[in-house]
């Protein structure tokens, strides 16, 4: 992987034409390309994915970690003269600068490219997302993993960057899920560490599938804001119910005590 970090950088530093000595900021280019979400659930599941990734990371006080959807990454002047969008509709920086917004992703401003990109799959966009898109998550930002989810069909692809004796160009690699003891379909990232699983439940009051993310230690899911919410009050609901039973039993003890003729009260 550090001579893909190496060849990352250099895209950074190319495509700057002569005579161009500041290139554009987020600031000077368009970051909106006018195209809504497929459908309710693609929004939805990109929502979901970005939310919980966001709350795993910061509860670990993690400020390093781009977590975005549907934004666009510029990565060469060309491109951007062109308004050539690219807005993947969700991927993972890590390393990236602490910054509260973005309007976009400027590779030569944020000197970082994905670690992950994941497409939701869509009949105006499946064709781009097999073919240009991964030809540029490959061949251009390098991408070290490529998730293809189709939300329609429930059904994920996985893709890996790799480089072999035979084969040193950097090309993607089908991924097969692997079964694991909670899910028949897991993906597991090597760039964070995490599992990609297809789970059927309830998010925001629609009972489907979703792609989630898992720890693979705990076999727990990576929650959200009101996943989060409820576990919560379930520990403070738990931990009231052992102070009652705390009280009661001091309670039935002091009884005790004064039945024997013995004030408990006094020390």
């Amino acid at each position: 992987m550090e001579n893909l970090v190496l060849e990352q950088q250099e895209i950074m530093n190319n495509g700057l034409p002569d005579g161009v000595e500041m290139p554009p900021t987020e600031d000077e280019l368009p970051y909106s390309d006018g195209e809504p979400m497929e459908s309710e659930k693609h929004a939805l599941q990109m929502t979901l994915l970005i939310q919980t990734l966001s709350n795993y990371y910061g509860e670990q006080g993690r400020t390093d970690v781009a977590v975005l959807g549907n934004l666009g990454i510029y990565y060469s002047i060309e491109q951007a003269r062109k308004q050539n969008f690219r807005a993947p509709d969700f991927f993972v920086v890590l390393g990236a600068k602490e910054r509260p917004f973005r309007k976009s992703w400027v590779m030569w401003q944020e000197e970082r490219a994905p670690n992950l990109v994941i497409e939701l799959l869509s009949e105006s966009t499946k064709n781009a997302d097999r073919g240009v898109k991964k030809e540029i998550y490959q061949d251009v930002l390098r991408v070290p993993e490529y998730i293809l989810h189709d939300v329609v069909e429930n059904t994920f692809e996985a893709f890996r960057l790799k480089s072999t004796d035979m084969h040193p160009e950097w090309q993607y690699e089908y991924q097969p899920n692997v079964k694991t003891a909670y899910s028949d379909a897991v993906f597991f990232s090597q760039a964070l560490g995490l599992e990609l699983v297809l789970w059927e439940g309830e998010y925001e009051y629609k009972w489907d599938y979703w792609l989630r993310w898992r720890d693979p230690n705990s076999g727990e899911l990576l929650l959200t804001g009101k996943e989060i919410a409820r576990r919560e009050y379930k520990r403070a609901e738990q931990e009231s119910l052992r102070a009652e039973q705390a009280d009661k039993r001091a309670e039935r003890l002091a009884e005790k005590l004064r039945a024997l003729g013995v004030n408990p009260d006094e020390e």
